[in-house]
């Protein structure tokens, strides 16, 4: 494993320039390598633990360069012209091809720089090591300078901690000066500077003896580098004084910085895009009040847990169970669930998910919890993530916090609004949790809702209110009396069973959307700037007068108004969506797999052409306008695709499977894809738009859906899907498409390749009569299209056909309209054309064609398609 840093990370230094910039470079950055140029080109590079060890004033920056190997990267295309700019698709395909056989060596090197042909550096591969805890040295440089100077452990310092002064001991090393300086830049007073060898003097503080110590006023005493025996005198001069090592403050301000901070920063970034992000604590049973006899109980022993327990000696600590933790279950069923079918958690880019999991109890697919009630179609999302105190691992889906608030958000705003997403993962950190947001394909109007099993620490609620970020500590809905009666899982002490996550999530609802008046009697968002409307604003100053509970970020809100208007978040206006329309698209065969593919025989037709024959099309594969880029429909091409040959794609483009090391977008597949997009690209501006089709096979509804797109855009780019797994082969489906559009000057017709709508991206769509009800995620698909595809051609608009039947492409379509704008493409869905009271659709004329009527299909399909049916199918006329 291994990832690129790209150049505005790295630490770059040339290698005349004075040794303390080296100094200051090589602690400062992220990586632990310096990289030196000469002239702008890649010269060496200096490792800072060998810097740090031999520093010396006296020395020059060439001292401390070691040679260094590197990649070069070159254009993925021949014939490209010198200096032509490289991709991250071809710095990405270098790297793949080298570095996997050098980081399998034992000992080889750990990073390795990526150049250009010239020598420029363009990036930095570096090995990826699971597990593997950083040493001081790399948690330094990964905290860096924050913010104009600002010291990140400083900050922890002062903020996280509440230190105001320190004394620092340290030796010669120049951790210990690195560490002076950076607190001497900060609101953090060094009042002593202790050391025996009078090393530093700064203008506000000079160094003194150890023994200054004994006489020192300060709250926190740091040991930077020396003997191990240094704290120990440090100590017996001071008992009364906290003394702990650099490394130690380094470790804990670097979770602070990742996880505490790192949530803030998070929170603040996503409101600015109009995204609300929330964090609350879980209700915790040490601290609420009034807590009953089973309650008491639980909090005398908590630590061992109930699945240890319970798989040891069912018979003796079933009374855990009792009132069972779920009330849907028996104590038999109740113990298999939590010994037997508890979800195990897998790795994933630096934060954990459960695996995907299908037993009676749970059902995850790529870390999301299976939520009861989601809704199929929606505008937005609302993401609860966290860690085990989020969702309920005692129990079935059926009783999470995800699944009751999306029962009461649907009763709310009706089942179209919003769907509740439940990622939440037993051990979640603080840090883990901001890269899986990070991770999470966020829109304007999504809500985040991050929850942490009392876990924060106490300075959150202090830097949360200071930022305006919401927070609120739950612990005070469970405080007795109340009506949920037990709710506490004798296991930990934030663990909830269905009741308890019932009562999490009606007061979630409450704090996010207002009580039955429209106002909550406590808020939790922070105030907006502006409203759409006058009543928007009044419940805003409504909120803003409200009375607030102790553990509240902020004493005003902006409350939900009545469906359908969304809620604006600090002054960002939003778009008005109109109602997600379905979409177009035909059903394709029950799987997705590496086999021959069928003939193009119509199942269950006796007159399907026998097996190996194959017909040749009686539509020609010209037309003006569609450019001399195309596929081959050859009778040799056309027979390797029949017979299933893996090498023979159209345009070339091969079956490619990713992997762990190489992201499914940088695959050199993906690359040689779009490099064929380059051919079809056409000269001009203007509206471009696209359209994805299956045309299984090509209709007048399509057609109608192709003049409207060429009406209403410069130039339209027609994807046809490439997967062989629908009736009518691909060749047969592009040539037809191309014949049917020939008259469209401005329409492209073009291979989909694996990477738009393909099994690949999207194997749902070609599964889908397995489960026509499936609620699916076809992000992959879309995201791949709107980042690589799209920019590519240009694409400014993407056109598509409502579906009113069919359920998944329904929600493809909805996905689309809801993901591709935050991308800056425009989506739009053209009513379906009908004929004879009845949409015109391809499962329609393939039913016609299994009866024989043909005189039906010629009054939904265009000439070229019927002559091409009557030819294949044997029409006597």
């Amino acid at each position: 494993m291994y990832r690129l840093v790209e150049p505005d990370e790295l630490a770059i230094v040339d290698m005349h320039a004075d040794v303390t910039e080296l100094f200051r470079a090589a602690f400062t950055t992220r990586e632990s390598v310096v990289l030196l140029t000469d002239g702008g080109q890649l010269a060496g590079y200096v490792y800072a633990g060998h810097l740090a060890k031999t520093f010396a004033p006296r020395k020059t920056t060439a001292d401390y360069r070691l040679p260094i190997d590197s990649v070069t990267a070159r254009p993925a295309a021949a014939g490209h012209p010198a200096g032509t700019p490289l991709t991250i698709i071809d710095v990405q395909r270098s790297v793949h091809a080298e570095l996997l056989g050098r980081f399998s060596r034992p000992g080889w090197l750990q990073t390795v720089p990526v150049v250009d042909e010239a020598g420029r550096i363009l990036a930095l591969a570096r090995r990826l090591k699971a597990g593997q805890d950083p040493d001081t040295l790399e948690i330094w440089s990964r905290l860096g300078q924050e913010r104009g100077g600002t010291s990140a452990i400083a900050e922890f310092l002062r903020v996280g901690q509440g230190v105001a002064t320190v004394a620092v001991w340290c030796d010669m090393g120049p951790l210990g000066e690195l560490l002076v300086r950076e607190l001497l830049d900060s609101d953090v007073r060094v009042t002593h500077i202790l050391n025996d060898f009078a090393f530093l003097r700064a203008d506000t503080v000079a160094s003194t003896p150890t023994t200054a110590l004994a006489t020192a006023n300060v709250d926190l005493v740091i040991v930077a580098g020396g003997s191990k025996s240094v704290p120990k005198v440090l100590r017996t001069l001071r008992p009364d004084l906290e003394v702990t090592t650099l490394a130690s403050v380094l470790a804990a301000a670097h979770k602070w910085a990742l996880g505490t901070r790192g949530l803030i920063e998070q929170a603040t970034r996503l409101d600015a895009r109009g995204i609300a992000m929330c964090v609350v604590s879980a209700p915790f049973l040490a601290a609420i009040k009034n807590p009953s006899p089973r309650e008491q109980a639980i909090r005398q022993d908590w630590q061992t847990p109930l699945g240890t327990l319970l798989a040891a000696d069912p018979a003796k600590w079933s009374y855990r169970l009792e009132p069972p933790t779920s009330d849907h279950y028996t104590l038999e069923e109740q113990r298999r669930l939590i010994v037997a079918e508890q979800p195990k958690t897998i790795s994933r880019s630096g934060y954990t998910i459960n695996c995907d999991t299908d037993n009676r109890y749970f059902h995850y697919k790529s870390g999301r919890r299976l939520v009861a009630g989601a809704p199929a179609i929606f505008r937005h999302t609302i993401w609860v993530v966290g860690d085990s105190s989020a969702t309920n691992y005692y129990g079935d889906d059926s009783e999470t916090i995800a699944s009751y608030l999306q029962s009461l958000v649907n009763s709310r705003f009706g089942p179209e609004l919003y769907q509740v997403a439940d990622m939440a993962c037993s051990f979640q950190t603080k840090e883990q949790t901001v890269r899986l947001v990070d991770d999470l394909e966020l829109i304007p109007g999504d809500i985040v809702i991050v929850s942490s099993g009392h876990t924060l620490g106490a300075e959150f609620p202090r830097m949360a209110a200071a930022a305006g970020v919401p927070f609120r500590d739950l612990t005070y809905i469970l405080d007795r009396p109340h009506e949920w009666g037990e709710v506490f899982v004798w296991s930990g002490r934030c663990h909830t069973n269905n009741r308890g996550q019932q009562a999490i999530a009606a007061e979630l609802d409450r704090l996010l959307f207002g009580d039955a008046t429209g106002v909550g009697s406590s808020a939790l968002w922070p105030a907006s700037e502006g409203t759409h409307t006058d009543a928007g604003r009044a419940q805003s100053e409504l909120a803003r007068s409200a009375e607030t509970k102790e553990g509240v970020a902020s004493a005003s809100a902006l409350k939900h108004p009545t469906y359908p208007q969304i809620r604006p978040l600090r002054g960002v206006i939003f778009r008005r969506w109109g109602t997600p329309p379905p979409g177009a698209a035909d059903s394709g065969p029950t799987e997705y797999r590496d086999e021959p593919t069928n003939t193009g025989g119509f199942a269950g037709d006796p007159r399907t052409a026998p097996s190996g024959e194959t017909r040749g099309l009686a539509v020609g594969h010209g037309g003006a306008g569609q450019g001399d880029h195309r596929p081959s429909c050859s009778p040799l091409d056309k027979e390797k695709q029949r017979s299933g040959d893996p090498t023979v794609r159209a345009g070339g483009v091969q079956r490619v499977v990713s992997s762990a090391t190489t992201p499914l977008e940088y695959t050199a597949a993906v690359g040689e894809y779009l490099e064929l997009l380059d051919t079809y690209r056409q000269p001009g501006g203007g509206r471009i738009g696209s359209i994805v089709m299956n045309c299984n096979p090509f209709t007048f509804g399509h057609r109608y859906l192709v003049e409207y797109a060429s009406a209403h855009a410069d130039r339209v780019y027609l994807f046809v899907v490439e997967e062989d797994l629908s009736v009518f082969p691909f060749v047969d489906r592009f040539a037809l498409i191309q014949a049917g559009t020939a008259d469209l000057t401005n329409v492209t017709v073009l291979p989909s390749g694996q990477f738009v709508v393909s099994g690949l991206t999207f194997p749902e769509y070609f599964s889908r009569s397995d489960n026509p009800q499936a609620i699916i995620d076809p992000t992959k698909d879309i995201l791949l299209f709107a980042d690589h595809v799209a920019p590519r051609l240009g694409i400014t608009v993407r056109f598509a056909g409502e579906e009113p039947l069919d359920l998944v492409t329904r929600q493809y379509i909805a996905a689309q309209t809801r993901l591709l704008p935050a991308h800056g493409i425009e989506h739009e869905v053209i009513p379906r054309k009908e004929t004879a009271g009845a949409p015109i659709s391809a499962s329609r004329v393939r039913a016609l064609l299994a009866t024989g009527d043909f005189d039906e299909i010629a009054k939904i399909v265009p000439p070229t398609t019927l002559s091409y049916l009557r030819e294949r199918y044997g029409d006597p006329q």
